[in-house]
């Protein structure tokens, strides 16, 4: 039992690790593709729509990660101590 949820912590602070870099990967890109005026920049309109779309589902995904990580290491942690 012991096993698991030192199993269980350690996925959690990976799921929230993982999302956390990836939420930062995603903000650091749009942060240099801003031009001197605030505006970001495109080769075309395809290549923002496209790259506006991936980098929403990445956040969500990053996002999600960051709070199912955070609820499995509570979770671990909390537990153990009411089952006993």
């Amino acid at each position: 039992m012991d096993k698991l949820f030192l199993f269980s912590r350690i996925l959690g602070i990976i799921m929230l690790v993982i999302g956390l870099v990836l939420n930062y990967i995603i903000s650091r890109r749009r942060f240099y593709r801003r031009s001197i005026t605030g505006m970001q920049v495109f080769r075309s309109y395809e290549h923002y729509w496209i790259t506006r779309w991936i980098e929403g589902i990445g956040k969500l995904v990053a996002y999600a990660l960051i709070v199912f990580g955070l609820m499995v290491v509570l979770g671990s942690i909390m537990l153990p101590s009411k089952i006993k």
